[in-house]
């Protein structure tokens, strides 16, 4: 079909004047405009599908942020003190070490390493733990060791940047710039991010084999947020902390430099078997690898999800979207116009709507276990053009688009040969959030 959207300019911007002065009603108008002249009919059946055509997608590697909820500790605190006898007798404060200090390390280009530490919470073995969780999940607890941790920090003159809980929530308890007392070599005070992770337990040994601290079958939102956390403050530092084990340490291998030389105890978190134990690896569960190997195939990812065709004889035909490391996201829209017609539209009505959600899955579908690496959703019945926007755990994306034909019009074999590159995002009905706009400090 001849595309006339060229030769209807100036009828479109003509009727464009007229509706920008009859406001909602000239846009309506408009609209019944473009449609009678692109020759589609409002309310139209449209035929049967026979075929379905298709081309590989365009990617975008992108550093999606976790959600951050901001719990400061106090740079200067103070605390009530009895002093005198009789008379005499007053309550004076006195101030108490915060662990924090402020500074200006962002702008100073000092920040290079993250510290990974165990913040311990407040059970003492894997059992007590999954009791209390049980009686969270049937409303008989409030138990949370993830506040409870913070609330602990804050009582001592320790400090840390961020913490990151099993649910996958993350707060930040000091502001990136400033100064964190959060291990024993002062020089990594000065030039490293310490975050804590909700993990290990309070009292001795601390850690325990097969406890599922970092199991990604049920705390995977916990290493998730991790991930994209540290995703977030390579790019606040301008890559200054590089994405490989030695710029992210855990508390143990910086306490162990240190205390060798300074004789001083060393801290063993977050554990032994964050190191040595293997679980099931994202993306691939079948394989297993050992925590910190799994954390790091998330935090240096930078494959998006790819989008093909399959043609399933004995059901309807559908698309198969497969990550390396795990979906999140997966929404089919349809365009409401050819991608034409569309440049013009974004012209002419910006905000105007020009896609229709048909279907969406999201990792609110499974929120315990594990997102999978594949997922397998069904191509529409109705012809017309659509898009697949899809996205993985850490925010990489792609945008495929493909078209469905009406009966009798594809040539036979064209089965598989229109899934293609989305070459501009035409989903922008409903627009995710562009981590770039964040700014962290």
């Amino acid at each position: 079909m001849v595309d006339r959207s060229a030769a209807l300019l100036p009828v479109l911007a003509l009727c464009f004047c007229a509706a920008s002065a009859r406001a909602q009603a000239g846009r309506s108008a408009l609209l019944e405009e473009m449609s009678r002249s692109f020759g589609v009919e409002t309310g139209a059946v449209a035929p049967a599908v026979v075929e379905v055509s298709t081309r590989p997608g365009r990617e975008e590697v992108r550093f999606e942020y976790p959600d951050v909820t901001k719990d400061l500790e106090s740079l200067t605190r103070f605390v009530n003190k009895v002093v005198g006898k009789g008379k005499k007798r007053r309550v004076i404060p006195i101030r108490i070490d915060t662990g924090v200090l402020a500074g200006d390390r962002i702008n100073q280009k000092q920040i290079t390493h993250i510290v990974l530490h165990s913040s311990l919470g407040l059970a003492t073995t894997p059992a007590e733990l999954a009791r209390r969780d049980h009686l969270n999940e049937t409303g008989g607890g409030k138990f949370d060791s993830c506040q409870a941790s913070i609330n602990y920090l804050e009582t001592k003159g320790s400090a840390a940047h961020f913490i990151v809980c099993r649910d996958g929530r993350v707060k930040q308890m000091a502001e990136m710039k400033d100064y964190a007392d959060h291990v024993k070599d002062p020089d990594f005070v000065q030039k490293s991010i310490g975050i804590e992770t909700d993990t290990g337990y309070v009292r001795a040994p601390y850690f325990f084999p097969g406890s599922g601290d970092w199991d990604p079958n049920t705390r995977w939102r916990m290493s998730v947020s991790l991930a994209k956390l540290i995703r977030m403050i390579h790019k606040a530092t301008d890559g200054a902390v590089a994405l490989d084990s030695r710029h992210i340490m855990t508390h143990a291998e910086v306490d162990a430099a240190y205390c060798a030389a300074a004789g001083c105890r060393a801290h063993s978190d977050p554990g032994p078997y964050f190191i040595g134990e293997m679980v099931p690896t994202f993306g691939d569960p079948a394989v297993m690898t050992t925590a910190r190997e799994n954390l790091m195939r998330l935090v240096t990812d930078k494959a998006s999800p790819k989008t093909t065709f399959i043609s399933r004889p004995l059901a309807a035909d559908g698309f198969q979207v497969v990550d390396a490391v795990g979906l999140s996201r997966i929404v089919l829209w349809k365009l409401k116009y050819s991608r034409a017609q569309i440049q013009t539209m974004k012209q002419l009505i910006p905000t105007e709507p020009v896609v229709i959600k048909v279907a969406e899955w999201t990792t609110a579908s499974a929120p315990k276990s594990m997102p999978p690496g594949t997922k397998i959703m069904d191509v529409p019945a109705e012809p017309g053009e659509y898009e697949v926007e899809a996205q993985d755990l850490v925010g990489n994306r792609s945008y495929t688009d493909f078209t469905v034909a009406p009966a009798g019009t594809s040539a036979p074999g064209s089965i598989a040969s229109s899934f293609r590159d989305a070459p501009e995002r035409m989903a922008f009905a409903e627009p995710l959030s562009d981590p770039s706009d964040a700014s962290f400090e």
